[in-house]
C-alpha cells in the first residue's frame, strides 16, 4: 500500500516507477528477441525520423503506469479519476498527446513527399487499426456477458446498437453494466480522434501541400498553434478538440522543420536535443497537458526525438523497437488485463493485501502478460491482416507503395 500510495501522490516516485517499469519491460524485449518469430518481425530501427519506433514503447507503457494506479483507486473507491500527481497524470495525457503527433507528423510527410494512393492509405489504416480492435471490443462484450450471468438485461436490439457504437469508438454501457468503458481505461477514445484526423486532416494537409508549399503550412501550423495557445493562455487551459488538434499541428510542424535544411540541423544538434530532455521536467511540473507550457515542451521533446534524441541509444535497440512494433496492442490489451487483475483480488478479498512489495511484483507481471499478449496479436492478428491487406492491393499500388513503409502512432503499417 505504501507504494501505491508514493506513486499516486509523489512526483519522482511516479517517475522512478515509470522508469523501473519501462526497464523491466525493455528487459523482458530483450529476452524474447531470443525468439525466431520476434527476432524476424522486429522492424529494422530507421534513423530517417529519429527514435519515433522506440518512443512508441515507452508511450504505450507510460499510458499503462498511469491506468494501472487509477484503476486500483477505482476498484478501491468506485472513482475513476486523475490525482494531483503531475507526473502521473502526464504519463496518461501527455503520452497520448505525443501519439498524435507521431500520426501528425508521418501522415504530413507522406503529404508532403509526393504523390498518395488515398484507396490504398485509408486500406492501410483499416488493416492496421481494426482487426485487434474488433478483438478487443468482441472481449469487452464477453467479459460484461459473463459478468452478468449471460443474462439480457436490455433488449437485443439495443445491444446490437451498442455494438455499432463500439465500432464506431463510442463507450456506451453494455447491457446495463455500468462503467463498461472501464474495461479498456476508456483507450478507445483516442481512435475516433485519430479517425477524424485521417478523414479531414490528411485530406486538407494534402490539399496545403499541393497548393500552397512547405513555407506557407508552415506558418499556417505555427499561427494555428499561436491561436490555440493564446486561448490556453488565456484561459489557463484548453481541453478537447482543439488541444487534441493542436497535438496533431504540432506534428505537421515538426515533420516540416524536420523536412527544412536548416531546420534538420538544428533540432538534431545536441544543443537542441539538450533542450529535449530539460522539456520533460517543464512537461512534469503540470498537471495537466491542456495549457501552453506542456504543449510548447511537448513539442520541443518530440522535435529532438525526430532530430535524433534517443536517450544515448536506448530507443534505438531492438528492445525498444520491438517495444514499439506492439504498442498498439499493448494500448488496447493493457485495460482488459489490469481490470479482470483487480475484479479478481477484490473478489478475493486480497486488495488490502498489496503492500509495496507485492504490487511492485504485480505491476511486472501485469506488464509481461500485456507485453506477451501484445506480441502475439502483432504476430498473430496485426501481421497477418496488413500481410493480407498488401497482397491485396500490390498489384495496384504505384511503386513507391510496394517498396516503402508507413507508419502511423500506433504501429507500422509496412507496404512491400
Amino acid at each position: 500500500m505504501d507504494l501505491i500510495f508514493q506513486i499516486r501522490s509523489s512526483p519522482l516516485w511516479a517517475a522512478v516507477a515509470f522508469c523501473a517499469f519501462y526497464g523491466a519491460m525493455w528487459t523482458l524485449s530483450a529476452v524474447l528477441q531470443a525468439l525466431p518469430a520476434v527476432r524476424a518481425n522486429t522492424t529494422a530501427a530507421n534513423q530517417r525520423y529519429g527514435a519515433l519506433d522506440g518512443l512508441r514503447g515507452v508511450l504505450a507503457y507510460g499510458v499503462m503506469t498511469h491506468h494501472t494506479i487509477t484503476a486500483y483507486v477505482f476498484f478501491k473507491t468506485g472513482s475513476w479519476s486523475y490525482s494531483d500527481n503531475p507526473v502521473l497524470n502526464q504519463l496518461g495525457q501527455s503520452t497520448v498527446a505525443l501519439f498524435f503527433m507521431i500520426t501528425g507528423f508521418l501522415f504530413a510527410k507522406k503529404c508532403f513527399g509526393g504523390k498518395i494512393a488515398w484507396g490504398a492509405m485509408y486500406a492501410n489504416r483499416v488493416a492496421r487499426l481494426f482487426p485487434l480492435y474488433i478483438l478487443v471490443i468482441a472481449l469487452v462484450f464477453l467479459s460484461v456477458f459473463w459478468l452478468s450471468g449471460f443474462a439480457l438485461r436490455v433488449p437485443g436490439v439495443a445491444i446490437a446498437l451498442q455494438a455499432v457504437q463500439w465500432v464506431m469508438f463510442g463507450r456506451p454501457d453494455i447491457n446495463g453494466f455500468p462503467m463498461t468503458w472501464t474495461l479498456i481505461s476508456g483507450v478507445n477514445w483516442s481512435l475516433r480522434y485519430e479517425w477524424l484526423f485521417y478523414l479531414a486532416g490528411v485530406p486538407l494537409i494534402h490539399v496545403f501541400a499541393t497548393r500552397l508549399g512547405q513555407r506557407v503550412s508552415l506558418w499556417a501550423s505555427l499561427v494555428c498553434l499561436g491561436a490555440i495557445s493564446l486561448v490556453a493562455a488565456l484561459r489557463g487551459e484548453v481541453h478537447g478538440t482543439p488541444l487534441y488538434l493542436a497535438h496533431f499541428v504540432c506534428g505537421v510542424l515538426a515533420s516540416l522543420v524536420h523536412g527544412d535544411l536548416r531546420g534538420g540541423k538544428v533540432i538534431s544538434s545536441p544543443a537542441f536535443r539538450l533542450v529535449g530532455m530539460l522539456s520533460i521536467l517543464g512537461i512534469a511540473a503540470h498537471t495537466t497537458s491542456g495549457n501552453a507550457m506542456v504543449l510548447a515542451c511537448s513539442l520541443l521533446f518530440f522535435l529532438a526525438v525526430v532530430g535524433g534524441f534517443s536517450f544515448w541509444g536506448l530507443l534505438s535497440t531492438r528492445a525498444a523497437v520491438w517495444l514499439g512494433d506492439v504498442s498498439y496492442g499493448v494500448y488496447l490489451i493493457h485495460g482488459l488485463v489490469i481490470w479482470w487483475t483487480f475484479h479478481v483480488f477484490r473478489s478475493a478479498g486480497g486488495l488490502d493485501a498489496l503492500d509495496s512489495g507485492r504490487f511492485a511484483g504485480l505491476l511486472f507481471v501485469l506488464g509481461a502478460a500485456v507485453l506477451v499478449l501484445a506480441s502475439l496479436a502483432y504476430l498473430w492478428v496485426e501481421k497477418p491482416a496488413m500481410k493480407w491487406n498488401r497482397g491485396r492491393h500490390s498489384g495496384r499500388l504505384p511503386k513507391q507503395y510496394r517498396g516503402g513503409v508507413a507508419q502511423s502512432g500506433y504501429g507500422v503499417v509496412r507496404s512491400d
